[in-house]
């Protein structure tokens, strides 16, 4: 009765600091499709409006090589 599909797509970059010591930068995209009905009693449906279906995310952080 119910599907859902998702998919996330995304890459990063290291900066060198030094020989130990870089500077990571992430993004990704997500892509996701949630089913937007829902059965309760005797068959009746429901819809959830409002529900994303695109999401970001970005990080940043240090990279001890080692």
């Amino acid at each position: 009765d119910s599907a859902s599909f998702s998919a996330i797509l995304g890459g990063g970059l290291d900066t060198p600091l030094s020989a130990r010591f870089a500077i990571r930068v992430e993004g990704d995209y997500q892509y996701a499709y949630f089913q937007q009905t829902a059965q309760i009693v005797k068959g009746v449906h429901y819809y959830v409006p409002g529900l994303p279906t695109n999401f970001a995310r970005f990080s940043t952080g240090l990279v001890w090589r080692f």
